[in-house]
């Protein structure tokens, strides 16, 4: 595939067990036009049939024990609009998870495409502040 992310391993193992094809790993329908490009033991691959952008998802256990679901999503040439985020945030995440945008130190830092982003979502527990203000809102 042109657009990898890091943690995105070629195998030719046995597919991942939870993840028909109309379905993200979590169980979440595919949103309307996408389809199952790439299933591997790491995680799946899918494609817009009307644009270019790609989302890429696993889920894996990360150096604070927990079970983080990992949402990569990216078009060849130019970074995903904030529209793009809301939607594959709704369908791969979930509309009632929380999930996180991560900006590391410059030393953590990696970009293996330059027009990707990346979504977390903690699936034992939310691990973020409560940031709402007075009103209830963020």
């Amino acid at each position: 595939m042109s657009h990898q992310h890091e943690r995105w391993r070629p195998t030719t193992a046995r597919a991942h067990p939870n993840a028909p094809t109309e379905r993200g790993l979590r169980g979440h329908a595919l949103p309307p036009g996408w389809y199952l490009a790439e299933l591997r033991l790491d995680g799946a691959a899918y494609r817009s049939h009307r644009t270019a952008l790609m989302v890429i998802e696993s889920i894996g256990v990360e150096r604070d024990g927990k079970r983080w679901h990992h949402v990569s999503l990216s078009y060849p040439s130019c970074l995903p609009r904030y529209e793009d985020l809301l939607l594959v945030k709704r369908h791969w995440v979930g509309e009632e998870a929380t999930a996180l945008q991560v900006f590391p130190p410059a030393a953590q830092h990696v970009n293996s495409h330059p027009f990707c982003l990346h979504l977390w979502s903690c699936l034992d527990g939310d691990v973020t502040p409560d940031f709402r203000g007075p009103g209830g809102t963020i």
